[in-house]
């Protein structure tokens, strides 16, 4: 009594835990409210047959219809193993956090107001040019008309300090571009941080040492922790709701043992009848030979 009352306790928490797990990725799968509904009243449904019918009917029917429903109920449980271990997944990849080096470089980044490198560096070139110019100018007039060329040297230094300008520009663009690079580094050593973390730690352990994908790891644990759940549930179920076979006390075992031991058994009919005949034929001669013997 004490086995069954335990097993239903058991079995009954094992298919409350089904339920919710069917009901959770029922909500999961539906779109409108109406189809979470509906997927929700069939995935209960569905577990409650999984768990029930083995203890209900032995037939070959209800062993069909168990394996159907079985089938059923471990897809949609292994569905939400995996959907939650993404969830979890999602969490760990959350958690983790950029680092100081490209937070200082991305600060760098933001200070630099350059233009593209390639920008820069047309116009670098035709101020390069341009100041050439300007400077050759310049000499021919000092050449020519000495002492009257503040206007040409005004244009040559403006056109060296455009120069200059520019030179700095491609400097820092450069730089730029050089942080840029760094931080897609750092992106990318980032990005295979978060995937690390985002991944199952067993199923990464395990992935490294078969050779198989963390992903098939995964997958595979969650069908057999899906079917474990409905496996355990049936047997329970079926321990719970068996019938009690009604068997004597021990005490009264041995009583009936012992009488039986003490009380000889019974002789068939046929025995008994076989035994008895001589006797009653004996007995029908004396009777006979007594009343010839006897005076007239």
């Amino acid at each position: 009594m004490k086995t069954k009352s335990l097993a239903f306790g058991l079995a009954s928490a094992a298919s409350l835990a089904g339920i919710v797990i069917a009901a959770a990725a029922a909500m999961e799968r539906g779109g409108s409210p109406v189809d979470r509904a509906l997927m929700v009243g069939v995935s209960v449904v569905l577990v409650l047959c999984a768990h029930l019918l083995p203890a209900i009917s032995r037939s070959w029917a209800s062993t069909v219809l168990w394996l159907g429903c079985l089938l059923a109920v471990a897809w949609g449980h292994a569905s939400f193993f995996v959907a939650s271990s993404q969830r979890a997944g999602g969490v760990r990849a959350d958690a983790v956090m950029v680092s100081s080096r490209a937070q200082a470089l991305q600060g760098e980044l933001d200070g630099i107001q350059a233009r593209p490198v390639a920008m820069v560096s047309a116009d670098a070139a035709a101020a390069t040019s341009r100041a050439a110019n300007a400077d050759a100018g310049r000499a021919r007039c000092e050449r020519s008309t000495p002492g009257f060329c503040g206007q040409a040297a005004a244009g040559a230094k403006t056109a060296q300090a455009r120069v200059s300008a520019l030179t700095d520009e491609l400097e820092q663009a450069r730089r730029g571009a050089a942080l840029r690079s760094m931080l897609a580094d750092e992106a990318g050593r980032h990005d295979s941080a978060r995937a690390g973390a985002g991944a199952d730690p067993v199923a990464a352990a395990l992935a490294t040492l078969t050779g198989m994908s963390a992903g098939a790891w995964s997958t595979g644990v969650a069908v057999l922790s899906a079917l474990l759940v409905e496996l355990l549930a049936a047997l329970l179920w079926s321990i719970a709701l068996a019938k009690d076979t009604a068997r004597p006390a021990p005490a009264a075992r041995a009583r009936r043992k012992a009488i039986a031991v003490e009380k000889p058994a019974a002789l068939p009919l046929r025995v008994v009848k076989l035994l008895s005949a001589p006797a009653v034929s004996v007995g029908r001669r004396i009777s006979t030979y007594r009343a010839h013997d006897s005076p007239r």
